[in-house]
């Protein structure tokens, strides 16, 4: 049995396919200030489509789930809210956030869990843990906690909710912040699922409560968790495991939030960059994909307690292009010019500069 419950909203406007300037009045005649600046800004534009297209491959893969009223609330109390850019890329970069954890794995329930007690956010991505401690429960309420981290940044959250049912909580203790609380069923487990509504930026930017939740592995049974991927699609992650071998773990470890790039070169391949927030230029990786299994990559190589500068380590399987970097992964270093590259896969051999 799985369970959608990590929902993403579309953008159901025209997009101009033109710079925003050739035709002004099709974004001047969208109706609210959140469109407008979405079809005017390029990177905004660029995320709206980024944001349709993974939203359609999530849906394809999960047909039984039905996202609609969770859309509709993002749209109206998220998107909608925001009157400039800034807002708005933080609006779509968390809901990507939440839409890439839940499409890399799917994981089911396998132990019943009372709800007093020590809770753990099932995380995927590795990058966005959250702990919730549940206390002194009555009939009527129970004291929570939340510790929760994104990427470098971590909020605290603690309050009393209110039983609204016997499967159901509600707190409401800040007029910008309400956290529900509802109990799952799913074969011989219990599982708690924490939504909010208005809680952007309340315990710190990019900071969220929301997810599924499992009794924490101290209190029980260890959670069995899945693999993680790197890149969704099963047999191009099999490809890419095997030219970067040992360093998969390294990319692994970048695929924290992760953005569409145009194809510089020409080739005709689809370009991800993957960053952990707050820690660009120190972990991030960008993969390069062709249409008949071309790749390359390259990843910054972590410095630990060295006065050593870190270095970009650059994976190819096709030979004319081992020994130097395609302009899109050049242009993707501009922040980092002054690293070294390590030619993994280059002539010279592995580790060769």
């Amino acid at each position: 049995m799985r369970h959608t419950l990590i929902y993403i909203s579309l953008c159901c406007f025209c997009m101009c396919s033109a710079p925003a300037a050739a035709e002004p009045k099709v974004c001047s005649e969208l109706k609210g200030r959140a469109e407008q600046l979405i079809c005017s800004e390029p990177e905004l534009s660029s995320l709206n489509t980024l944001l349709t297209r993974v939203f359609a491959d999530t849906v394809k893969g999960h047909p039984k789930e039905s996202p609609t009223k969770a859309q509709d609330e993002w749209i109206s109390s998220v998107r909608n809210a925001c009157t400039d850019v800034a807002c708005l890329k933080e609006a779509y970069y968390a809901r990507l956030e939440q839409l890439d954890s839940f499409a890399r794995t799917d994981y089911t329930p396998t132990q019943e869990t009372p709800l007093v007690g020590i809770w753990e956010r099932n995380d995927p991505t590795g990058f966005e843990p959250s702990q919730l401690s549940l206390r002194q429960e009555s009939s009527g309420a129970f004291n929570f906690k939340f510790s929760t981290s994104n990427g470098a940044r971590s909020g605290e959250l603690s309050g009393l909710a209110q039983k609204s049912s016997g499967s159901s909580a509600r707190f409401a203790g800040d007029l910008r912040c309400e956290i529900r609380f509802a109990r799952i069923d799913a074969k011989e487990e219990q599982m708690l699922h924490v939504s909010e509504l208005g809680c952007s930026d309340f315990a710190g930017v990019g900071i969220s409560f929301a997810g599924e939740y499992t009794r924490s592995a101290r209190e029980a049974e260890a959670i069995v968790r899945p693999e993680r991927l790197f890149l969704k699609n099963g047999e191009q992650n099999g490809a890419f495991r095997t030219l970067v071998g040992e360093d998969y773990l390294l990319f692994l470890d970048t695929a924290h939030l992760v953005s569409a790039l145009p194809d510089e070169d020409g080739f005709g391949s689809t370009v991800q960059a993957f960053v952990v927030r707050s820690l660009s230029a120190v972990s991030e990786s960008i993969v390069m994909i062709g249409k008949s299994g071309e790749l390359w990559a390259a990843v910054i190589e972590p410095v630990d307690g060295s006065s050593e500068r870190p270095r970009v380590r650059y994976y190819t399987n096709q030979e004319s292009w081992q020994n130097r970097l395609p302009l899109t992964i050049e242009n993707w270093r501009k922040d980092f010019k002054d690293y070294s590259i390590v030619f993994v896969t280059g002539k010279a051999g592995n580790g060769g500069e």
